[in-house]
C-alpha cells in the first residue's frame, strides 16, 4: 500500500481524526502542530532536535483510538512517504502576514523560502501542496496575546498574496498544481466560512470547522491523494 502523509497545522490533526485504515485506499498519517508557521518550518531542524506533532485537539466519536500516545509522532517518522501532502499557512495569513501587506517582496520571498525547503526536505517524495485553509470571514480566536484583530478584507489581500505565490513556485518548478481552496469550499458546502460552520464547542470559539467538515475535508484529500498515486504508477 502507498504511504501519505500530510504536514501542517493543527488542521493536520483534525483531518486525521477521520482516518479509517479499514476504508482509506492508502496508509495515511498526519503530523500537525498548532502555531506551525511557513518561516518556523525548519524539516532538518525539526527532525534532529526529534520535535513531537501535538496531537488531537480533542476526543470525539470520530477518533479511532483516543489513547493520546497514538496520536502525538516525532517528526522524523514523516520523511519517507511516496506521497507528502504540505498544508501550512492559515495562521501565518490570519495572525502574522498582513503586517507585511504594503511589504509584498518581503512576503514573498517568507512564502518561497518556507517552499524551497520544503522541495529541499522531501527529495524522495512526490510533493502536493495545499493552498490554505480559505479565511473565516469574522475572526474568532483574537483575544491579546494570540493575534491582532484584521478585516476580512485585509486576510483576503494577503491570503490572494500567499496563494498567488504557491503557484507561480509550483509553475516554475514543475511540481503538481495545489489543491485549491476552492476544493476545499466546494468540499465542505461553504463559498464562505462563517459562523455557521464555526466550531464552538472549546471554552472560547476558534477559527475551526464543526468536525463533520473536516471529514469531508479528509476525503477530498484522500481522493486527491490516491488519484496522483494511481497515474504514478
Amino acid at each position: 500500500m502507498k504511504t501519505v502523509n500530510l504536514i501542517g497545522d493543527c488542521h493536520s490533526s483534525r483531518i486525521w481524526q477521520w482516518w479509517d485504515p479499514k476504508t482509506c485506499p492508502v496508509d495515511f498519517k498526519a503530523w500537525g502542530k498548532a502555531g506551525l508557521k511557513a518561516w518556523s518550518f525548519y524539516p532538518e531542524k525539526m527532525e534532529q532536535e526529534n520535535e513531537q506533532s501535538s496531537g488531537l485537539e480533542t476526543v470525539s466519536e470520530y477518533v479511532l483510538d483516543a489513547s493520546a500516545a497514538s496520536w502525538v509522532k516525532p517528526f522524523g517518522e514523516f520523511k519517507n512517504a511516496d506521497l507528502v501532502m504540505i498544508w501550512i499557512g492559515y495562521v501565518d495569513i490570519r495572525q502574522f502576514m498582513p503586517k507585511y501587506e504594503t511589504l509584498e517582496h518581503n512576503s514573498k520571498d517568507v512564502i518561497r523560502h518556507f517552499l524551497d525547503r520544503v522541495r529541499e526536505y522531501y527529495k524522495e517524495s512526490i510533493i502536493q501542496i495545499i493552498e490554505p485553509l480559505p479565511q473565516f470571514t469574522e475572526m474568532h480566536l483574537k483575544y491579546e496575546g494570540i493575534s491582532p484583530s484584521y478585516t476580512y478584507e485585509e486576510r483576503q489581500a494577503i491570503n490572494k498574496l500567499f496563494v498567488d505565490t504557491l503557484n507561480e513556485y509550483v509553475v516554475e518548478h514543475g511540481m503538481l498544481t495545489p489543491v485549491t481552496q476552492q476544493e476545499i469550499k466546494e468540499a465542505i458546502g461553504f463559498q464562505e466560512l462563517t459562523s455557521d460552520c464555526v466550531y464552538s464547542v472549546a471554552p472560547h470559539p476558534q477559527d475551526s470547522l464543526k468536525p463533520e467538515l473536516w471529514g469531508k475535508i479528509y476525503n477530498l484529500f484522500i481522493e486527491k491523494a490516491n488519484k496522483i498515486l494511481k497515474e504514478k504508477e
